[in-house]
């Protein structure tokens, strides 16, 4: 940017390959049809692809929801190309950052780049015009290299448009010429924390920048990265509306079981030590904990979490399927210990109380390796008896 110039001197545009050329969809989708990739469409193909893609979408019009009557045709191949439509129009933005968005949220392999075109060299489109001019004779006729292109401001398209901050160039059957453009590259490696930054510090988001039905289902597909805080914002408000210390105290736990899922074991263990603090007679958070402490390394803390644990199930009349897990897990953490006449005789209770056994390898005759936490089951009564009677003859062999 020169000095002095005004910020809005200038239209952004972000591309996540700083090799690709600044030109159109029509001319790329025209591109791929072509045995000779290396030379750009001739301008009677983009300009007859293009009549026949407004007498195409002039038979929908009528049918789509968002395009109220009376759009023009520049009106309604901007909404064609946000939707993903191939079309004559070249996004910029006034936002440096949304550029920036755009040159940083793909292709994480390959460097990117924003570029600035000066508005100075554009002929500006009056509102007034868009109704007016038919695109093909008034902004395609035979044109040579040098002619400027035209840039049109929207305003009476809202969502997309709006939230980009967007500005259409056309009258361009090929490129853009090169020297009408600044380029910054954006290098490969920055591309994360970028992407990062923009939201944290600048609210640029993709949910934001697609303000559409179909654009935000795209941003919350199955492989879109997602923002950790987004499964944890419910519980950090239930914990600030909380009237109670027990309605905190289940606010907290509910965080915990958020960050353990997230793998965020230190923060869920912080959450959970709240928790019991807050309500120290319930026997869940307990739980919790002393299964994050185990992973953490922590077993003297799990094992007091679960000694916790099984004198409050155990005072509970509905406890005791509980407490058959519970024995089996700090049996687990004797085992890890190496306590083993310790982690015998919690399988052994564990068994007792109806935990089914799975291994084959057994440290004095009863099983030391536990099944994964998805897998324990009850035993029914008749199930219980013969384990039992089992773990009886082996524990006399």
């Amino acid at each position: 940017m020169t000095r002095g110039a005004a910020p809005d001197s200038f239209l952004y545009r972000g591309q996540a390959d700083s090799d690709w050329d600044v030109n159109c969809s029509a001319v790329r989708r025209l591109a791929t049809n072509r045995a000779d990739t290396q030379q750009a469409p001739a301008h009677p193909a983009v300009v007859s692809y293009l009549d026949s893609l407004l007498r195409e979408a002039a038979q929908h019009v009528g049918k789509w929801a968002d395009l109220p009557g009376g759009f023009s045709q520049l009106q309604i191949l901007a909404q064609l190309q946000h939707f993903g439509a191939a079309t004559p129009l070249i996004d910029f933005t006034l936002n440096p950052f949304v550029a920036l968005w755009f040159a940083s949220n793909d292709r994480l392999d390959r460097d990117g780049a924003v570029y600035t075109l000066s508005r100075r060299d554009l002929r500006e489109i009056d509102e007034s015009d868009v109704g007016a001019k038919d695109i093909i004779s008034y902004f395609y006729p035979e044109t040579t290299w040098d002619d400027p292109p035209y840039v049109w401001f929207p305003k009476r398209l809202p969502g997309r448009a709006e939230h980009q901050q967007s500005a259409f160039v056309l009258g361009v059957t090929s490129q853009i010429a090169p020297y009408r453009l600044k380029k910054c590259v954006v290098a490969k490696g920055a591309k994360t924390e970028l992407i990062r930054e923009l939201r944290d510090d600048y609210g640029i988001r993709e949910e934001d920048l697609f303000a559409d039905l179909p654009g935000f289902a795209q941003a919350n597909s199955v492989s879109r990265h997602l923002d950790d805080g987004r499964s944890l914002q419910l519980w950090f408000y239930q914990v600030e509306v909380a009237s109670t210390r027990k309605e905190r105290a289940i606010a907290h736990a509910r965080l915990g079981l958020a960050h353990s899922a997230i793998r965020d074991v230190e923060s869920a263990v912080q959450h959970y030590t709240k928790a019991i603090e807050l309500d120290p007679d319930h026997p869940g958070p307990f739980h919790n904990r002393a299964r994050e402490l185990t992973l953490m390394g922590d077993f003297a803390g799990a094992l007091t979490d679960y000694d916790t644990e099984i004198v409050l199930l155990e005072g509970d009349d509905t406890g005791s399927p509980r407490v058959a897990e519970v024995y089996w897990l700090r049996g687990t953490v004797h085992q890890r210990l190496e306590q083993m006449e310790r982690a015998v005789g919690d399988f052994k209770k564990a068994i007792e109380l109806g935990v089914k056994r799975y291994h084959s390898e057994t440290v004095g005759g009863i099983v030391a390796h536990p099944p994964a936490h998805a897998e324990y089951q009850l035993l029914t009564s008749d199930e219980t008896e013969g384990d039992r009677a089992a773990a009886a003859d082996e524990g006399h062999r």
